[in-house]
């Protein structure tokens, strides 16, 4: 029994070495593969017949002749049409949500504005509402559904689709089982998978952003209304024994600042970046900076973020000192994290990437002030190229990640 079980790991093995060389090419040839993952022609050749057979791998034509005039060889690609994937993710103010194949590619990306702290109910029918729309779209057609990814905002349960806590959404019960509600008013065989928006964009970072290759890093999204980080540990999602990994707004930074956070507790990460503290700040000082381009054909409570950056970038005094208290709260914090999770990278997302390269590049310095400053650290410290996608783009991603992960599809693939 344990011969025919190594055996099996064996063959397991062989198979997920040539679909992971498939996955990641254009096409190949059944020599290419051999040479790539050292493995014997004909198991090769065997192991792509299996995949052929299962609609997992296709046949892409001929190649070239070798240079003695020999048979041109036969190539194969990966199928990313074999599957599909629906993932959702919700915003503030939005749910974004999109249809993809198999390498996380996208056929349809939809935005639907909703109300701020809309009722659990109304989301849950909204929800129902995409997938049904998706599942009938001529993209799925012949297809199987691998899995859907939800992405939520806040604390997440993602191995009982819980929304633990979201800060964003007061009407929302805490400890509310999303999953098991969404699936009494839709009739689903694909699987859930639910977790908070900046595990999903970390992995969209690992899968298809600039954090590809890395296997110890983290993102940090900083958007209108909050703060959070996804944080990537020797490959893998980190969320810790509570779910907690990640909740880096709400770690304490000035204690004493009498400044509000949402969730309750004074002078967090989140709180000392918010664009709401900006607002505050820039209505407090209107009468001392009343030539300042942020006040420009504007009254002080009309002013916007995306106002202070522009007068930013147009020199103005009293927006750059805005911007260098922002950066000093970032380096404080991020100094933090870089001590304890010694990341190879930090990816910032968010609203501050349109500051440009002042920011970043005082950010790198005020870190390496702050934090050991006798020692050189390599962390690296990058803007995302990533857009407002990233959230559902992630999920997709590791939806299909997780399929191939799943040794059962090396052993028994179903056919599609």
């Amino acid at each position: 029994m344990q011969l025919t079980n190594q055996i099996m790991s064996l063959k397991g093995n062989n198979r997920k070495q040539v679909l992971d060389l498939l996955r990641n090419s254009g096409t190949v040839s059944i020599a290419e593969i051999s040479m790539a993952t050292t493995i014997s022609k004909p198991t090769v050749k065997k192991i792509v017949d299996y995949y052929c057979d299962r609609s997992m791998v296709v046949c892409a034509g001929k190649g070239h002749s070798t240079d003695g005039g020999g048979k041109k060889p036969e190539l194969f690609k990966f199928n990313e049409n074999y599957g599909y994937t629906i993932s959702i993710h919700i915003t503030p103010d939005s749910i974004y949500s999109g249809i993809a194949d198999m390498k996380a590619d996208f056929h349809d990306l939809q935005r639907l504005p909703i109300k701020k702290n809309e009722k659990m109910d109304i989301i849950l029918d909204y929800f129902v509402e995409i997938i049904q729309n998706f599942q009938g779209s001529k993209f799925v057609k012949r297809k199987e559904l691998i899995g859907i990814a939800i992405a939520f905002p806040g604390m997440v349960d993602p191995f009982n689709g819980v929304s633990i806590y979201s800060p964003h959404y007061h009407s929302w019960e805490n400890n509310y089982p999303f999953k098991e509600e969404l699936l009494k008013r839709i009739d689903l065989d694909a699987e859930i998978f639910m977790d908070c928006t900046n595990r999903f964009q970390a992995f969209a970072e690992r899968e298809k952003g600039i954090a590809k290759g890395k296997d110890n890093f983290f993102i940090v999204d900083a958007i209108k209304e909050g703060l959070g980080a996804g944080i990537i540990v020797g490959g893998y999602l980190k969320r810790g024994a509570q779910n907690l990994s990640g909740e880096i707004g709400h770690m304490i930074i000035n204690p004493d600042s009498g400044i509000k956070c949402i969730c309750g507790a004074e002078g967090c990460f989140e709180a000392m970046v918010s664009t709401e503290r900006i607002s505050k700040w820039v209505r407090d000082e209107h009468k001392n900076h009343k030539n300042s381009l942020i006040f420009k054909n504007r009254k002080p409570e009309s002013v916007k973020i995306d106002h202070i950056f522009s007068a930013f970038k147009n020199g103005d005094d009293f927006a750059q000192k805005i911007i260098d208290d922002i950066i000093k709260w970032f380096a404080i914090g991020l100094s933090n994290i870089i001590v304890v999770y010694d990341p190879q990278m930090i990816i910032i997302q968010g609203i501050y990437v349109d500051t440009g390269d002042y920011f970043i590049n005082n950010l790198r310095d005020k870190i390496r002030q702050y934090s050991l400053p006798a020692v050189d650290k390599k962390v690296v410290i990058e803007y995302s190229n990533l857009g407002w996608e990233r959230g559902v783009l992630g999920g997709a991603a590791y939806v299909a990640w997780n399929f191939f992960e799943n040794e059962q599809i090396y052993r028994t693939v179903r056919t599609a």
